[in-house]
């Protein structure tokens, strides 16, 4: 039988009253502010949990979901103060749409209160202040990432060794229109079921180029930037089950490499190697410990 409430998570635009955020709704709760990441994840039965968004000063404030279980419901209400006015409700595989208001006070807010029945994945949201205009693109929507952060220049992407339940997001790019190389120096991550994806963004589409788990050494990717909004969007994703050491890379904003570096296929997987052409077979049997050979087909 299907159950028809599992969980419900109420959002409201509380106006400028004074009484204390949570009454009426929570007993208590947490309070958050500025910019940040509001999750519930991996919920129990009978569980309810309470946050305030808000701003220190009068400004925009936007919320954002990034992931949603399909066994959840939700609720957005604003609320002027004294009355819940236009409510909808959510549920299914899609992402609830982003709210914004435009804070009268330092005292208004959005009141996020979840409640569950049963247990479930949950959701996270991204909670923002001072967005004047909404952004049509943004590096991380569609994604899912519970925290994203955005990197230019030359430097390193690590993360590891890894937790559970995870969805993180780096976005790669440089400060003006120039090469962009990602190489990658680790990799091990539980296989099939965590993954690292590297998606490439042109300044309005993205276009994921590779797919990669397990323990093989993910291929460098490099772009020439059309502008300074392009680069590379790297998404890693570990479920509830085993973790391993993770992932890094090294990602260079510049020239490109002269030919003669990057003329091996071997580069960056093994010192050399043998190069196989038209039809005919590669094998190696009764092999020995500690070895490490190549054929490039």
């Amino acid at each position: 039988m299907k159950v028809a409430l599992l969980a419900t998570l109420v959002v409201s635009s509380i106006g400028s009253d004074s009484s204390p955020y949570f009454d009426g709704y929570c007993d208590g709760g947490e309070v958050v502010i500025g910019t940040g990441i509001v999750s519930r994840r991996q919920f129990g039965s009978s569980q309810r949990s309470c946050w305030f968004v808000t701003c220190d000063s009068p400004t925009n404030l936007q919320l954002d979901f990034r992931s949603f279980d399909s066994e959840v419901f939700v609720n957005v209400t604003e609320y002027d103060g004294s009355d819940h006015l236009n409510t909808k409700s959510y549920s299914g595989n899609t992402l609830p749409p982003s709210s914004s208001m435009n804070m009268i006070n330092s005292q208004s807010g959005y009141l996020i209160v979840f409640q569950s029945n049963v247990s479930g994945q949950g959701f996270s949201l991204r909670y923002q202040c001072g967005v004047s205009t909404p952004p049509s693109i943004s590096h991380f929507d569609n994604h899912k990432c519970d925290i994203g952060e955005v990197v230019s220049g030359t430097g390193t992407v690590s993360h590891g060794p890894y937790e559970n339940n995870q969805d993180l997001c780096w976005f790669v790019t440089c400060d003006s229109p120039t090469h962009l190389q990602v190489d990658f120096s680790s990799f091990s991550v539980q296989h099939y079921y965590d993954y690292v994806r590297v998606i490439e963004y042109d300044g309005s589409t993205h276009s994921e180029i590779g797919h990669y788990s397990g323990f093989v050494m993910p291929f460098s990717s490099s772009m020439n930037m059309a502008d300074s909004q392009s680069g590379f969007m790297i998404a890693f994703h570990s479920n509830e089950y085993f973790t391993r050491q993770g992932f890094s890379l090294e990602y260079r904003c510049g020239p490109p490499p002269p030919a003669s570096e990057t003329s091996s296929p071997f580069d960056g997987y093994c010192d050399g190697g043998e190069v196989v052409t038209d039809a005919g077979t590669v094998y190696h049997t009764q092999y020995g410990n500690n070895q490490k050979l190549c054929w490039f087909v």
